[in-house]
């Protein structure tokens, strides 16, 4: 009889010391995971060639300046500048510098020009972008836009998730995808500048070989932008989708 009740009283304390043990004191918190506010991009090929990739950064203080420290940058030249061949159907990691910002242009098949050539008579096309510069003063956006400025060498769509919304303008307060047309069918896009549209809606300073506006937007939605001080990050899918021209 005895021993039956010290194995109780033994198994009372047991039960009280665990108990003790995982009850937190009054003063601890729950633990939240911290949620990756930077914005990231991911390039993808969605066709069955391979393609060469070219990311030119911008000298803008705060951001990237050096193409070598992208991690799948294979070739530079001079230190804004990398490319890299990205495989059919395959994709970069999702990238964006750690405590910087991340502003540049990304082209497909060569870097940008600004004038046909007989290797690109249409021209090229490029994604222009700005994001994590948040530090920046006033009321800094994260931007984007396809540029059919200097003509159109590629079918390029961009996709948005994740973080707060993207727009192009009042007029259209959600954007979650932009996708450009051939050289004459932008207008109406939101987030594409049409040919020899370099304001948006007319010609201001195109190229002097751009001479004709008359795919021109009708309402300044060119570019799309978010609030870069509470964007809460995301991620932004550029995707190749092929050539509009002979290579």
């Amino acid at each position: 009889m005895k021993k039956v009740i010290i194995f109780l009283v033994s198994g009372v304390i047991l039960t009280l010391l665990i108990a003790l043990l995982l009850k937190k004191k009054p003063s601890e918190t729950p633990v939240v995971p911290t949620l990756d506010s930077t914005t990231k991009v991911q390039i993808f090929n969605a066709t069955d060639s391979s393609v060469t990739v070219w990311i030119t950064l911008g000298a803008t203080p705060g951001c990237l300046q050096n193409a070598n420290h992208i991690p799948f940058v294979v070739d530079t030249l001079g230190s804004l500048v990398g490319s890299f061949v990205l495989n059919a159907h395959d994709s970069t990691i999702a990238y964006a510098p750690d405590s910087l910002g991340y502003n540049g242009v990304i082209s497909f098949n060569t870097q940008p020009i600004n004038c046909a050539t007989a290797e690109f008579p249409n021209g090229v096309n490029i994604y222009e972008f700005i994001i994590n510069n948040g530090f920046q003063e006033g009321n800094p956006q994260e931007t984007m836009d396809i540029s059919c400025v200097a003509g159109v060498n590629c079918f390029i769509r961009v996709n948005m998730s994740g973080g707060n919304d993207w727009n192009a303008s009042s007029r259209i307060p959600k954007v979650q995808s932009i996708a450009n047309g051939d050289i004459s069918h932008n207008s109406g896009r939101a987030g594409v500048f049409p040919y020899s549209c370099d304001s948006c809606i007319t010609m201001y300073q195109p190229p002097v070989c751009d001479t004709i506006d008359t795919d021109k937007q009708k309402h300044n939605i060119c570019n799309v932008q978010r609030n870069a001080k509470d964007s809460k990050g995301g991620l932004i899918k550029v995707i190749y989708m092929g050539q509009n021209q002979p290579l």
